[in-house]
């Protein structure tokens, strides 16, 4: 089965203003000097190691957290749906998938829920199921159907594809890819990544930052991942001697 999503209103052509952006928690400096203009439209990656401070960026931008220098401009008309890592935690376990889902559909879209279900994979058998005894993919696929039906403009996504399994994986995809608002996202999935994203931010070890425009394969062609490591790897042993 398939299912069209609504779309989100119209947001204006500059989404973000990110200016002089730096961020640390106590002595942990995350990133410093991050300047860059997110369009409406766009597909930003947000790519580097644990524990950079990409989670940290979407908070800032979702408006969770306060820099420690610099600040995130919103455009003209934007709403947020923000996808954060423990968003499953947040589904009511009481309730079935279809009475869940029937609590969040718009009225005018009723008559096309038994379609909209089936094109998450949840079909009749499995629509009297409590969400307490769901396994990951089925509660990621099921927040995923709610942010859907009432999409803001702007969608934050910490790393969405965490519990999935390919064919959840490919319909998410697909829906993201049809999404007509900007898409702002962290995610260690390559393949995700290289199907989603129209721009990638890289954090570097070094607290370096780069802005590409491109999919993330024609990052990797312009900057090596070899060549990335080795810089990385360099700027180390610098800060290490100059210590």
């Amino acid at each position: 089965a398939s299912f069209t999503f609504p779309e989100p209103k119209r947001s204006g052509d500059i989404v973000f203003e990110i200016k002089g952006l730096s961020h640390s928690f106590g002595s942990n400096h995350l990133f410093k000097g991050l300047s860059r203009i997110v369009t409406r439209g766009e597909k930003l990656a947000i790519v580097g190691k644990n524990g950079i401070g990409k989670t940290t960026l979407l908070n800032i931008i979702a408006e969770r957290l306060t820099p420690s220098e610099g600040f995130v401009k919103q455009g003209a008309n934007i709403s947020i749906s923000y996808f954060k890592q423990d968003e499953i935690d947040h589904l009511p376990k009481d309730k079935t998938i279809l009475e869940f889902i029937e609590s969040v559909t718009p009225f005018e879209l009723f008559p096309r829920i038994k379609t909209m279900l089936g094109s998450f994979l949840f079909f009749e058998e499995s629509w009297d199921k409590k969400i307490s005894i769901l396994s990951g993919g089925e509660k990621v696929r099921l927040a995923f159907m709610n942010i859907l039906l009432n999409p803001g403009n702007v969608l934050l996504l910490d790393e969405p594809t965490t519990h999935l399994d390919m064919d959840s994986c490919e319909i998410l995809l697909e829906n993201l890819k049809n999404f007509k608002g900007t898409i702002i996202f962290v995610s260690h999935d390559i393949y995700f990544i290289d199907n989603i994203a129209t721009s990638v931010l890289y954090f570097a070890k070094n607290r370096d930052i780069i802005n590409f425009s491109g999919n993330y394969s024609e990052y990797i062609a312009c900057y090596g991942e070899e060549k990335r490591v080795a810089e990385e790897k360099k700027s180390e042993i610098k800060e290490t001697l100059s210590a």
